[in-house]
């Protein structure tokens, strides 16, 4: 194992910018019944209705280039 470093940066309330070893790590916005993340790997999101019980998730990946 080797050394990591990640520095997350709150840039507004709810919005925040997370750096790694490698650079930029993601981008995420979390309001009460939203939360977005994005990263290198595409889009992640979480919808929620408060106090149902009821949510849903997505996720939009990036196309990966065939070699």
């Amino acid at each position: 194992m080797g050394f990591q470093y990640r520095k997350s940066f709150r840039l507004l309330p709810g919005v925040r910018l997370n750096l790694g070893t490698r650079g930029f790590s993601n981008l995420s916005l979390r309001i009460k019944c939203l939360r977005l993340n994005l990263s290198k790997r595409g889009l992640q999101g979480h919808i929620s209705i408060p106090g149902t019980g009821l949510s849903y998730r997505f996720r939009r990946n990036k196309k990966r280039r065939r070699k």
